[in-house]
């Protein structure tokens, strides 16, 4: 009887299917770090987000780019981003360059299945043409900003003295004053409740990518009032104050789709973009390295997934998941036929079948990144992990770590951000530093694929066990030399489909100054 219950189970649950197209609601949360969440430290204050997380399904194993703007590139487009030029750094503001105009963006997939599609948040990958726009890219509706690093009260990016807050494709002048938490919240909370007044019926993509936890380090106190006693260090404290005014957000949002109706047929996915910032006082321990590496501690990252359209809630899925994954998976629950998807000549693998039948990973390796200027590359295969350059920042971070700390001496002032915590001041900042990525400023090669192998010779070579060395500890190269040449030649192979690196010298013509103050497409040529 008991092998029969079992069998019948089976059965049910690889028929599972959606019985119509479900909205999709895909929340990053900007350089929220692997130790930041409830799940791997039970201090951290984020009740809503732990909810969700704890009776959805925590993706154990979901892997994201080392910074920013090639992160949300990926997950945008469903490619690596040495196949879009967008391999290195983030996009600086006066930076000519965005998402090649050649590539579908996710949006643009789903509108012709017919989603409506809107943006709220931060945009980040590229603004000087139009056409890089995320209107033009697909979206209904944009309500955010072009750029990061922009102060999240006047949003304006302080070394330029420009501002930058949009709606659709015109400034907002109103948003002036408001915390962009609270904006993007505000907006996502009106958006559906104008569903509710409305006849449409068609789901919705809410692609909700959060200006917070990225620099500069700006909260309201009563925020910082939420944080837990126990933590001391005041730089820690604004960055998880932070967190818990994300996490009051999402908790609102999730309210208002169960009052709307609309929850039941929605699935929550939740991720951050890149590891946390150590800089900032973010914590990928026990994993090793920070934002902008390729260590696990820049690109192991925080996901999940909630919604009663999952098959088993309340669990664990170590199933090996890209952000390159998510455009054809998205594409896949939106109706989008494989053979359609196949088309889109994508280099992410659909996971439908992990997401909603419970099935294995379909992915065994996945390239890391691989970039020109300084060289780095990296490759997953099963459990073995290769990177192959010189690769700096490579520390067990602790939120206390001194190495860090004399690295960031006289840049930052942590006895003031504490005098303003305790006089109740409004808001707390933190001074921009860029000590995660200050070896990503050259210029990448113009001839990438012809010159990998000069740039290659000679460059050192690690190999990590993965799962039985997760902190990276242990390289046993020198033991494995056969699993190290099949895996540079896997690197090797890829790279001859690299594209250059889309990193143009600034272009003054960017600049608010041109602009009345503010920052505004138009001044570049789009890159097809």
């Amino acid at each position: 009887m008991t092998y029969k219950l079992h069998f019948i189970l089976l059965i049910v649950n690889q028929c599972y299917s959606l019985s119509k197209k479900p909205n999709i609601l895909m929340i990053v949360v900007d350089d929220l770090g692997w130790a930041d969440v409830p799940w791997h430290d039970p201090t951290i204050y984020a009740p809503r987000i732990k909810e969700l997380a704890e009776t959805g399904v925590i993706l154990n194993n979901s892997y994201v780019q080392q910074v920013c703007t090639p992160s949300r590139a990926a997950l945008l487009t469903g490619m690596y981003p040495y196949h879009l030029g967008r391999q290195h750094r983030a996009l600086k503001p006066l930076r000519a360059g965005g998402i090649p105009t050649g590539f579908k963006l996710l949006p643009e997939m789903l509108k012709k299945s017919g989603y409506s599609t809107h943006m709220i948040g931060k945009w980040h990958v590229g603004f000087c043409a139009w056409e890089y726009t995320p209107t033009r890219r697909g979206f209904d509706s944009f309500f955010g900003t072009y750029l990061g690093v922009l102060d999240h009260f006047s949003h304006v990016r302080d070394k330029y003295d420009g501002y930058d807050f949009h709606r659709d494709e015109e400034l907002l002048f109103t948003a002036k004053g408001k915390y962009s938490t609270e904006l993007y919240t505000n907006e996502a909370l009106n958006l559906i409740s104008s569903r509710q007044n409305s006849s449409s019926e068609n789901p919705f993509f809410l692609y909700l990518p959060y200006q917070a936890l990225h620099a500069p380090m700006q909260v309201p106190k009563r925020y910082a009032d939420l944080v837990s006693k126990t933590v001391t260090n005041p730089s820690r404290k604004v960055y998880l104050a932070m967190l818990a005014a994300v996490d009051e957000s999402i908790g609102k949002i999730v309210d208002a789709l169960k009052a709307s109706n609309e929850y039941d047929n929605t699935l929550i996915i939740f991720t951050t973009d890149n590891g946390g910032s150590v800089s900032h006082s973010a914590s990928n321990f026990p994993l090793r390295g920070t934002k902008g590496t390729i260590w696990e501690g820049g690109t192991r990252g925080v996901a999940f997934l909630h919604s009663s359209l999952l098959p088993k809630i309340g669990t664990v899925n170590n199933g090996l998941l890209h952000i390159i994954d998510w455009a054809p998976t998205i594409a896949s629950l939106s109706g989008i036929s494989d053979e359609e998807i196949k088309t889109f000549k994508l280099d992410g693998i659909n996971q439908k079948g992990l997401i909603l039948e419970d099935k294995p990973s379909k992915r065994n390796e996945f390239i890391y990144n691989i970039k020109t200027s300084p060289f780095k590359a990296g490759y997953r295969m099963g459990d073995y992990k290769l990177l192959w350059g010189e690769q700096p920042k490579g520390g067990w971070y602790t939120v206390d770590d001194k190495e860090r700390g004399r690295k960031l001496k006289n840049k930052i002032d942590w006895e003031q951000i504490q005098i303003k915590l305790m006089n109740n001041q409004n808001l707390v900042d933190l001074e921009e530093n860029e000590w995660d990525l200050d070896d990503e400023k050259n210029t990448p090669v113009d001839n990438p694929v012809e010159v990998f192998e000069e740039l290659s010779r000679d460059q050192p070579v690690m190999l990590f066990d993965i799962k039985e060395d997760p902190k990276e500890t242990k390289n046993i190269a020198k033991k494995n030399p056969e699993i190290v040449k099949i895996m540079m030649k896997k690197i090797r192979d890829a790279s001859k489909t690299m594209r250059k690196g889309n990193f143009e010298l600034k272009s003054v013509l960017g600049h608010p100054f041109f602009n009345g103050g503010n920052f505004m497409p138009g001044w570049c040529v789009p890159e097809v």
